[in-house]
């Protein structure tokens, strides 16, 4: 839902609404990551312990609403968006801080998630953790593939208009990634009951 409204808030900034930027940014680039993170957390601990970047991520969002909403913009660099990732467009001010602790911890968070659930995947052969394993690992690319690392790639090859893509890539490989921890177990479950085939020997083979 944060991924949808900031979609379409960035199609409306790029008629130069200001307001809808600010949206954007307070939803898509800031808020995105960390809400992923933080439920990737719910699904891979305990609720004891889902809770608290839960909380840190739910102070976070009040931060980044009420530093991102006042914040001043950039007129002629907003009108020149056309597809950017939205760099400059906001003047900087005290917004910077919670939009880099959501990235970093959002990102973080998806990434030890994903991490324990390959762990305990393997350390204890558990279909089902292997399915998570593998939707959490779909949700850290996800991320991943927003981020400015990525876009500025991209921009040095005649992509600079290739954002509101990437968000589309982000958003379905978190939805797919959600969507795996479920559908995968079946199909992982009746791979690890079939044997594995074994090829005859020498011997065998001439008998045969």
């Amino acid at each position: 839902m944060i991924g949808g409204l900031a979609a379409i808030a960035y199609a409306v900034a790029m008629t130069g609404s200001g307001t809808a930027f600010r949206v954007y940014y307070a939803l898509g680039a800031s808020m995105f990551p960390g809400l992923v993170g933080a439920g990737c957390c719910w699904l891979a601990f305990s609720p004891r312990l889902a809770r608290w970047p839960s909380l840190f991520v739910l102070l976070l969002c009040l931060a980044q609403l009420a530093l991102t909403l006042p914040a001043h913009v950039n007129a002629a660099v907003l009108m020149a968006l056309a597809g950017g990732n939205g760099a400059g467009v906001l003047v900087m001010g005290p917004w910077v801080v919670p939009t880099v602790l959501f990235n970093t911890f959002g990102l973080g968070f998806a990434l030890v998630s994903a991490l324990a659930a390959w762990w305990r995947a393997f350390r204890g052969q558990q279909v089902r953790m292997a399915a998570l394993a593998i939707g959490l690992s779909l949700v850290v690319l996800g991320i991943l593939s927003r981020s400015d690392g990525v876009y500025q790639a991209l921009s040095q090859v005649g992509g600079r208009s290739v954002f509101p893509l990437l968000d589309a890539v982000a958003f379905a490989l978190v939805w797919l990634g959600v969507l795996a921890t479920r559908a995968l177990v079946s199909p992982l479950s009746r791979a690890a009951r079939q044997p594995a085939s074994v090829s005859p020997s020498p011997s065998e083979r001439g008998r045969g």
